[in-house]
């Protein structure tokens, strides 16, 4: 770690360059690890750092200015010194130093290049007239707020997800807004064919106009815009055009210095570059071939580089990308590998959508494992989901007809955000946890306001702001559902019978045939055979139908729990008869491999009863992932059971 007492008076620990949330998340980690750390902060812009991600929000109206700003009390450490409005001119790795803008030379130990990146330049005749925006910072902003107003006639080139946000935010001032993209569908990498058509109808229903597979041939006018032609020849009237046409890495000031550049500058897991203790972070850094343009991986990127700054191990192995479309009450997301998802032959896709009430959900898997979602509408799950997707977790089959039947995924969804397990991640942009959420609020951060001055969690997207509400308002217990309690005197009847089974000799057969009625008539006698046997067959066929109905909800007649329990009485049912219809004889070959399997799904069901009983007192990280393992073996040893029957009774009639 970098003490400030081994650190040369003129020579300061860490130069951040950039001043946005990657940068400032860095400084925030360093001083995290070391209160003493002297850290300098450069930013380009006058202002005070802020969140670039709530830019849109801004403009539409949701929040007011001083609500985007750096809210942490980082700035007022004694050993941290920001620079605003003053740029870095040079860096030079061999001695160490960096040139601002105003001359002054600095010497560093450890530099990180947070420079972000500009927006992409559009090259066509009228493009330097007045009123042609880009939209990137707060100036930017700032000055297409002024111009949000009714009777002006706007166009947004760019179909991405800031073109969506800037037009629905122009629009919302009254504005007559057009939306011009070269692509046939609507933000192309993040949504499918299903989903942007139906985000299309919801713009073209809230007035914005749509010019699809078109681009802007000319931008015309004299003083000031005043319309544009596209490819085709036609014409939109116009006063502002918005250029939302994408970004590209800040790499010139690493390239001069000598850093190995591509689309950003060049990283190792480490997150640093070419040059020996100079790192980069964010949209300006280049990992694994990939430039990553959200804040989320570059907060991710600035706890890497903090650790290894701080030399403490820790590697950056890659994110998995989410968009979440801001300025539009439809909820539009998406997260994980959705471009180009229709032409992997590994992924199967299985779509549950609801038009008429505006939902469409999907997931994306492959091989099982969850590796994409897309949503429009709500979905309680989502949040959960999230973290699915960033794990690739398995979803298993029967939640992929629990989900095509109902649109849920998970059958024991937990209304409150206190109900999931501590490493469940709330806040995705800081990858705050739910444990860690709970034990501030434990020690009286009780309210929305308090947990974000104290994490930063919703003041980057906005977006876990509903789950920190609840997570605030829910009781700190967790309810276990009445009905599972009497489930363990049941999976421990069922153990009784199961041990019974395996451990006792077959009950003896009477000495004398003479006298009155025997027991062991019930499994001697052809027609007491059939009697228990097809008793044996109806409740495994019922037993298998609850299993499926508990899953599917084909009705909604009575609760998860209530189910279960009489699944559990049946089977308990199932193994009395069956001692009856065997005498506690295991018998031979195919009888033996009957019975056994029986056996064993019984003894499994019995383990994940019991798991469902005490799950309430389990650990939160142990409880629900041996619940959920102790159902998919008690399944996996189910379903051969049909087939071992029908050979069974054939068997008999045969022979």
């Amino acid at each position: 770690m970098i003490q400030k007492e081994a650190v040369d008076p003129k020579k300061w620990a860490v130069i951040i360059v950039g001043a946005g949330p990657v940068g400032m998340r860095t400084a925030a980690l360093l001083l995290k690890g070391n209160p003493d750390l002297p850290v300098l902060i450069y930013g380009d812009e006058p202002d005070a750092p802020y969140q670039r991600a709530r830019l849109s929000e801004f403009i539409a109206g949701d929040v007011p200015e001083q609500a985007i700003y750096y809210s942490g009390d980082l700035l007022k450490e004694a050993s941290v010194l920001e620079r605003r409005g003053c740029a870095v001119l040079r860096i030079d790795p061999k001695s160490k130093t960096v040139t601002d803008a105003a001359g002054r030379v600095e010497s560093y130990v450890a530099l990180v290049l947070a420079t972000g990146s500009s927006a992409r330049r559009y090259y066509t005749p009228g493009i330097s007239l007045p009123g042609v925006f880009t939209f990137r910072n707060l100036n930017d902003a700032r000055a297409l707020l002024e111009r949000r107003k009714p009777g002006r006639g706007m166009v947004v080139l760019g179909g991405g997800a800031l073109g969506l946000e800037s037009a629905l935010a122009m629009q919302g001032g009254g504005a007559a807004v057009s939306l011009v993209d070269h692509n046939v569908r609507l933000m192309s990498r993040q949504l499918d064919k299903r989903a942007s058509s139906l985000l299309q109808a919801e713009m073209t229903r809230l007035g914005i106009e749509f010019y699809l597979s078109e681009g802007i041939k000319t931008i015309f006018g004299v003083e000031q815009v005043m319309g544009v032609q596209l490819w085709q020849g036609q014409t939109i009237d116009c006063d502002t055009l918005i250029l939302a046409t994408g970004v590209q890495a800040n790499t010139s000031l690493a390239k001069t210095a000598g850093l190995r550049i591509g689309q950003g500058i060049i990283v190792n897991d480490y997150m640093e570059t070419s040059a020996k203790q100079v790192y980069a972070v964010g949209e300006c850094a280049q990992h694994r071939g990939m430039v990553y343009r959200l804040v989320a991986p570059g907060l991710e990127q600035a706890e890497v580089a903090a650790g290894a700054i701080l030399r403490r191990e820790s590697r950056f192995t890659g994110s998995v990308s989410a968009t979440r479309l801001k300025n539009i009450r439809t909820q539009v997301f998406s997260m994980g590998e959705v471009e180009n998802e229709e032409s992997r032959l590994l992924l199967r896709n299985p779509i549950y959508q609801n038009s008429k009430e505006g939902i469409y959900r999907k997931l994306i898997l492959n091989q099982g494992g969850l590796r994409g979602l897309i949503v429009l509408g709500e979905w309680p799950e989502l949040s959960r989901l999230q973290e699915a997707v960033k794990r690739q977790n398995r979803i298993s089959i029967f939640q992929v007809i629990h989900f095509l039947y109902t649109g849920q995924v998970y059958s024991d969804q937990q209304s409150h955000v206190l109900a999931w397990p501590e490493a469940a991640v709330v806040c995705q942009c800081l990858g705050i946890t739910r444990g860690t959420l709970s034990r501030l609020i434990q020690g009286g951060c009780t309210s929305l306001e308090k947990l974000a001055a104290e994490t930063g969690a919703s003041r980057m997207c906005g977006g876990c702001k509903p789950l920190l509400a609840d997570l605030c308002g829910a009781p700190f217990l967790k309810r276990p559902q009445p009905v599972l309690k009497n489930l363990l005197g049941i999976s421990i009847a069922a153990a009784v019978l199961v041990f019974t089974v395996l451990s006792f000799p077959s009950i003896p057969l009477s000495k004398t045939v003479q006298g009155a009625w025997k027991l062991e008539t019930l499994w001697l006698d052809g027609f007491w055979k059939q009697v228990t046997g097809y008793h044996l067959l109806g409740l495994s066929i019922l037993s298998l139908l609850l299993s499926a109905k508990k899953r599917l909800k084909f009705f909604r007649l009575g609760s998860f729990g209530a189910w279960r329990m009489v699944h559990t009485i049946i089977g308990l049912l199932m193994l009395g008869i069956l001692v009856l219809h065997t005498g506690l004889s295991l018998g031979s070959n195919l009888n033996l491999a009957l019975m056994l399997s029986f056996l064993a799904a019984t003894a499994l069901g019995t383990l994940a009863g019991g798991i469902a009983a005490l799950e309430g007192r389990m650990n939160p990280n142990f409880g629900p992932v041996a619940r959920r393992w102790g159902n998919k073996l008690h399944i996996y040893m189910s379903w051969p059971l049909p087939v071992l029957l029908i050979f069974h009774m054939m068997s008999v009639y045969f022979f």
